[in-house]
């Protein structure tokens, strides 16, 4: 097979079924058209209400040629949350590990996904995950970080050509304990940290965060392992506005041994 070509990674919190669900979902499917991303990594998903089968997916025509595998997260009385993985790709292989638990009252239960996806003569193994939310769970959080660290690490090792990728919502700053761990755990390299000093991915400035007391942090990642980072994107410039309270973030990656790219960030 070939030598893997460069291919774009978008990780996406969709703010589940808030208002105003359909216009937001519209303004991510022109955001997919816009970047045709290869894989979108997604946290917050949700059913449709009323809905057997349909998730709020349906809502995003771009998705319509990608293989879209949905993990289910947290359920309760007459709903459910949880993650999703857009690939161009077929899978290769599907996994859904649950994450240490919390209160459940208090924190719901939490997910990380692994969908692995051929990527010319070598493959790419996305993790997507959505770590514990409130500010006092501090030691929750570093114990889900600890387990992603743990897997990434095992996945590593089990296959050395196999390029790793972590997305999502990790609900902690770069300089925190989880993200730390997670990085040390996984051997995964942390590309945002420039662009994190000067920028947020859940800003105050955008009008879908409100009154939140975390306000402008950096809390939305693509890490890596086995891949460098081309290109970067925090997409807070669309001209529609925010989708979601959160701002989507976008890399572009390439295999190891291929030579960086100074094009930068975005």
């Amino acid at each position: 097979m070939a030598e893997p070509k460069p291919l774009t990674v978008m990780s996406a919190n969709l703010w589940n079924l808030n208002a105003p669900l359909q216009p937001r979902m519209r303004q991510f499917s022109d955001i997919i058209d816009s970047y045709r991303p290869d894989v979108v990594a997604m946290q917050e998903v949700r059913p449709l209400p009323g809905s057997i089968s349909g998730l709020q997916l349906d809502l995003v025509p771009a998705l319509a040629n990608y293989r879209i595998h949905y993990s289910v997260a947290a359920s309760w009385s007459g709903g459910a949350e949880g993650l999703a993985i857009a690939t161009r790709a077929a899978a290769e292989e599907v996994r859904t590990y649950h994450l240490p638990d919390g209160e459940p009252e208090f924190e719901p239960t939490r997910a990380v996904q692994y969908v692995r996806i051929p990527w010319g003569d070598r493959r790419l193994g996305i993790l997507n995950t959505h770590l514990a939310y409130h500010p006092s769970s501090t030691t929750l959080r570093f114990s889900q970080a600890q387990f992603v660290g743990a897997l990434v690490h095992e996945l590593g090792v089990a296959d050395p050509d196999e390029a790793l990728v972590v997305c999502g919502d990790l609900n902690a700053t770069p300089d925190s304990p989880p993200v730390a761990r997670l990085l040390e755990l996984g051997g995964l390299t942390n590309p945002w940290l420039q662009l994190s000093r000067s920028r947020s991915s859940f800003a105050a400035s955008n009008p879908y965060v409100g009154d939140d007391p975390v306000g402008d942090s950096w809390l939305d990642y693509i890490l890596t392992r086995g891949a460098v980072v081309t290109r970067l994107k925090l997409i807070d410039d669309w001209s529609g506005g925010a989708s979601s309270d959160h701002y989507f973030v976008m890399a572009e990656i390439a295999p190891r041994q291929a030579p960086r790219h100074d094009g930068g960030a975005d």
